[in-house]
């Protein structure tokens, strides 16, 4: 399901109007740079509503100059070179900016530049930076699409999340005409995928999630279809459809159990339930009242039974997806820069909450091998869902592994005490409101329960860090939470 697009009232008709779409445009030195004013005139008659900020680099004013750049929907040109930004942090301010960057044409050395991670230039950097999507039109000389090294430029870009590359057209080379160069696919298909990667994007209320875990919840026959996806970073899939616990939890058919039916490739889960929101939600927005005290009740016994489930002869024990997260960065393990930089300043601020984190992790390593149990693997209340009776679902499927049952209370527990300190409602109602879970639950857990919840608090300033971005603000907050559970202290 797409959106319409976003629209603004004019002020005088009140008539609505599509809004500003804010486009960077790199121009670089391919000769085709040359027609880009006759586009730009394009874009004023057709898509009145663009703000457009040009960078030409120094190799395209062969071709074009700054001045030809310019028109009433052009906000400033600025040629694509650090002392033409004159020590602005203009790469910083484009990234941030931009709806959209549009990289046309581009040529084959700055393709190369591209995939090679150059950042020589302020559009290089920006492109890097940037959340938006991108689109890039190539521009070659004729026998330019056969080369070798336009076709790995090609290869490595392509891979990239959020980038789309235009199959540039035939055209006639400027220095003979029988050879046929390639010249960038015309504005309009550039604009359009613009539009479309910008609707799959952002622009779709049904579809959310971060670069780990992807939700789309649309209207069914009867009730809703949540589909979860892994997002564009998970560094694992869900569980493979065939593992043996999960079948064995299929098998069981437990109720308040909802298994997702693989769909596609086998990568999605597609789940039928009655509600559009998640029991999660509910909290969050209404509090700890006792309305949702059964929600929770049902929650921990429905656990309780997933954990009942016969283990299969061929089951392995395993760390969940979310436990390998953790563990993988506390360890320093095939991860990427951010999370190196945002690890070392867990361990310079407070080096015993990373400590705790991982005596956590080897007591549910422990528990797990004396006494495994089959584990929903995420059992987050943003999995579980209210049904019509007023009891709750408990979507599964995803993470389902062997492991201990402490690492499946961890989810629950943390999760409560999160929300109980981001709303700062009374403690003694998310009192019972833990109490509640583990009564549903009916025992509790080996491991400290502030112990449990500070690990899945830790796992979840990782995946903000790692799949939504770095935070200072978030940094604090977290930090605050872990200095109550932990009587230690992470500053930014």
């Amino acid at each position: 399901m797409i959106a319409a697009p976003a629209t603004t009232r004019d002020a005088e008709s009140g008539a609505a109007s599509p809004a500003p779409l804010r486009v960077v445009l790199v121009v670089t030195g391919a000769s085709s740079a040359a027609y880009v004013p006759y586009w730009l005139n394009w874009m004023g008659a057709e898509r009145p509503e663009t703000r457009v900020r040009v960078l030409v680099s120094a190799q395209a004013t062969r071709f074009v100059t700054p001045a030809s750049l310019r028109s009433a929907l052009v906000d400033d040109v600025t040629v694509d070179t650090w002392e033409a930004a004159d020590d602005r942090p203009l790469h910083v301010e484009l990234a941030e900016w931009a709806d959209a960057m549009l990289v046309y044409p581009a040529s084959q050395n700055y393709l190369a530049a591209l995939a090679a991670d150059a950042a020589d230039r302020p559009s290089l950097l920006a492109l890097q930076l940037t959340r938006a999507p991108i689109v890039i039109a190539p521009s070659v000389a004729p026998g330019g699409l056969e080369s070798g090294g336009f076709r790995r430029s090609w290869a490595q870009v392509d891979e990239r999340p959020g980038v789309a590359l235009l199959p540039p057209v035939p055209g006639t080379s400027r220095h003979r005409t029988e050879l046929t160069a390639w010249v960038p696919a015309p504005m309009p298909e550039a604009f359009a995928r613009i539009d479309r990667l910008r609707a799959a994007a952002t622009n779709n209320p049904a579809d959310y999630g971060t670069r780990l875990l992807r939700t789309s919840i649309v209207p069914a026959a009867e009730g809703w279809t949540w589909t979860r996806r892994p997002g564009a970073e998970a560094p694992r899939p869900f569980t493979a459809s065939d593992d043996p616990a999960l079948g064995a939890v299929a098998a069981a058919r437990l109720p308040g159990v909802v298994v997702g039916q693989p769909v596609g490739d086998l990568s999605e889960r597609r789940y039928r339930v009655a509600g559009q929101r998640s029991v999660a939600s509910l909290l969050l927005e209404a509090g700890p009242g006792v309305d949702l005290l059964r929600l929770i009740e049902q929650v921990g016994s429905t656990l309780a039974a997933v954990h009942e489930v016969a283990l299969p002869e061929t089951a392995v024990i395993a760390p969940s997806r979310g436990l390998t997260r953790l563990g993988h960065w506390l360890q320093a393990v095939e991860q990427p820069p951010l999370m190196l930089s945002a690890r070392q300043e867990l361990l310079v601020r407070n080096e015993v909450v990373a400590t705790t984190a991982v005596d956590v992790l080897a007591s549910l390593e422990r528990q797990a091998e004396l006494a495994p149990v089959v584990c929903h693997g995420a059992p987050g209340l943003g999995s579980a869902v209210p049904d019509a009776e007023g009891g709750a679902l408990l979507l599964t499927g995803e993470d389902v592994h062997v492991g201990s049952r402490e690492s499946d209370l961890m989810w629950v527990l943390g999760e409560l005490l999160e929300f109980s300190f981001t709303r700062q409602d009374d403690a003694r109602a998310w009192g019972r409101v833990i109490d509640a879970f583990l009564e549903g639950y009916g025992r509790e857990p080996v491991v400290s329960l502030q112990l449990l919840a500070a690990a899945r608090i830790l796992l979840h300033l990782h995946d903000y860090t790692a799949y939504v971005g770095w935070s200072a603000p978030e940094f604090r907050r977290y930090g605050g939470m872990l200095r109550y559970l932990t009587d230690s202290e992470v500053t930014a």
